[in-house]
């Protein structure tokens, strides 16, 4: 595999602008093994980094059941920032993990159709 980027490859992943992976083409070896293996780390970096919160609140949910004890003031509320104005909540309890997901409607329509769709009846 042959990489035809090289420093401006890699400024590019630095500053997060415009990645592009130019020509690829596959011959073999040990470096081509690595920096497929490179690409793929960078490739599920925003996937690791999302998914770490989730992963410790199904961990410590997990050893409280398995120990059969549940201290509360191990249970924390964790923020995902999203996007701007949105965020994920995760939060860990004794037999289950609590999502809630913050979410803003710019458009007019889409307010309409969240306050009808997501209304608590009483």
């Amino acid at each position: 595999m042959t990489l035809y980027c090289g420093f401006k490859w890699l400024q590019s992943v630095a500053n997060a602008t415009n990645l592009t992976f130019c020509s690829v083409h596959r011959t073999g070896g040990s470096l081509n093994v690595f920096i497929e293996s490179v690409i793929r780390r960078v490739s599920l970096l925003k996937r690791n980094a999302m998914a770490s919160p989730f992963e410790r609140a199904f961990d410590a949910t997990t050893i409280s059941e398995k120990e059969g004890t549940w201290d509360p003031s191990t249970s924390q509320l964790m923020e995902i920032h999203y996007r701007d104005g949105e965020a994920i909540y995760i939060k860990n309890n004794q037999d289950s993990v609590t999502v809630f997901f913050s979410t803003l409607f710019k458009d007019e329509t889409d307010r309409v159709l969240a306050k009808v769709f997501l209304q608590v009846k009483s």
